[in-house]
């Protein structure tokens, strides 16, 4: 026989007629995906876009709402350094009014000692 003649049978043999769905699965698969990938990069490019088209009276009331903020940030931070420094003041003086107190205690039971009769001294 010859090859590839009328009415020869190996032709249906070759790589061609393999079924090839797994291989068009995965064509489509990456064609999906590229798709996404592109998708999201659009995405993020128009939200970085979107200021460029903000209207520049948003963007002053948005700058005068950002001065506000940063005003105000200021100030719980000077309010929270002077509850810090009281904090440690009061902590100071409870310290030493504490060690005033235990000497204190010390002289009354110094005292209490001196005062108290023995007990066979009746």
């Amino acid at each position: 026989m010859r090859p590839f003649a009328a009415y020869d049978t190996q032709w249906l043999t070759r790589a061609s007629f393999e079924p090839a769905a797994g291989r068009r699965i995965r064509h489509g698969f990456r064609a999906l995906l590229a798709a996404l990938v592109l998708v999201a990069a659009g995405g993020f490019a128009l939200s970085g876009l979107k200021e460029l088209f903000t209207p520049p009276v948003r963007l002053a009331e948005m700058a005068k709402l950002n001065a506000a903020l940063a005003e105000e940030l200021e100030r719980a931070r000077m309010e929270l350094e002077m509850e810090r420094a009281t904090r440690a003041e009061l902590q100071r003086q409870i310290d030493a009014m504490g060690k005033q107190i235990t000497e204190l205690n010390h002289h009354v039971e110094f005292l209490s000692s001196l005062t108290a009769q023995p007990a066979g001294a009746n």
